[in-house]
């Protein structure tokens, strides 16, 4: 390699991400090793580069519908009131939304203040949720488990790097305090967990709900 290809490739890596970078020498490890196609996906490569990413890649596979059982009876956490558990408006909330349906039906919405490097506080996106009546059509903690069911490649393929927060199941404790299920993937893992809404919340903090 010249000095001047290996020069180029040191600029264009400064500021990327480590783990883009590791994808880009995986691509160079497999484009270099002794295959006839490879000339196939080097001119495959430079037409998609050429023409610019697309903001959502097509999908990996057949696109998978999410089937939900919104009747089942579901585990809440031990902190959860019992109280509130039986209350009627949180059941039939629970209970609301499609059975049946494809990831490319969700949205995303964040909070105004959520916006570039912004930041809103929990209790300010669940009630501005309940204000403009986003909530009911929000995902639950139901569809958080039948997304998870999918498995990490599905779930990254349409929400890499972001925490899909199910507004439509939070739960108080006993204590009076605020809990709402997301779906993330951390450590090569997909886990649902329970997080305090007291809490600041970033743009990768996204509320999924339906069209």
């Amino acid at each position: 390699m010249s000095k001047d290809m290996l020069g180029s490739l040191t600029r264009a890596s400064v500021g990327v991400p480590k783990k883009y970078l590791e994808l880009g020498a995986t691509l160079l490890n497999l484009l270099g090793t002794t295959n006839l196609n490879n000339t196939l996906w080097y001119q495959h490569l430079t037409a998609v580069t050429k023409a610019g990413l697309p903001s959502r890649p097509q999908p990996l596979g057949p696109t998978e519908m999410v089937h939900v059982d919104r009747f089942h009876p579901l585990k809440y956490p031990d902190f959860a009131d019992p109280k509130w558990l039986k209350n009627l408006f949180f059941l039939k909330l629970e209970a609301s939304g499609p059975d049946m349906y494809t990831l490319d039906e969700i949205e995303e919405w964040v909070h105004p203040d959520q916006l570039g490097e912004g930041k809103a506080s929990g209790h300010a996106i669940y009630n501005e949720l309940r204000r403009v009546g986003l909530q009911r059509k929000c995902l639950s903690l139901a569809d958080l488990l039948s997304i998870k069911r999918l498995g990490p490649m599905r779930f990254n393929e349409y929400f890499s790097g972001k925490q899909l927060c199910a507004w439509k199941s939070v739960v108080p404790d006993t204590q009076g305090l605020h809990h709402v299920p997301y779906l993330s993937y951390r450590d090569n893992e997909l886990r649902l967990s329970w997080i305090s809404i007291d809490r600041n919340w970033s743009a990768e903090d996204v509320a999924p709900y339906f069209r």
